[in-house]
């Protein structure tokens, strides 16, 4: 098994502590496993995506730093049909993006605003 070196701030540093003892994993290497055996599945799903459909997505942004998902979707404004941004507690935003497409261009949107550095998280829901 390879070993890989990952830089954590404090805070995520504590939670992933945290999770580890509140799950029962046998450390933060099973942790972090877990959670990229899931990203990666969740990117297989969203890559056999075919033809035009429609899905929701919803990013998790940190708090006052929405400038590049903007941006993101500026870049993708005609799959975009409506946009949300809704002021979550502890200063997060939530952005919901109801999209129409080609599968290609969804996944693309999906893609780059998973790569952006200042989004937590984001989900995709499609029928």
């Amino acid at each position: 098994m390879s070993i890989v070196s990952v830089s954590l701030d404090d805070e995520l540093l504590e939670e992933v502590d945290g999770f580890v003892e509140e799950q029962g994993f046998s450390g933060r290497s099973e942790v972090f496993r877990t959670a990229l055996r899931s990203l990666m599945s969740d990117r297989r799903r969203v890559s056999r995506l075919e033809g035009v459909l429609d899905a929701v997505l919803m990013v998790t942004v940190a708090g006052g730093e929405s400038g590049k998902v903007d941006t993101v979707q500026h870049r993708h404004q005609e799959i975009v049909t409506t946009q949300l941004h809704n002021h979550l507690e502890g200063g997060t935003c939530l952005e919901v993006f109801v999209v129409h497409g080609e599968a290609e261009e969804v996944q693309n949107f999906y893609g780059r605003l998973q790569s952006l550095d200042t989004v937590n998280q984001v989900k995709m829901v499609s029928p």
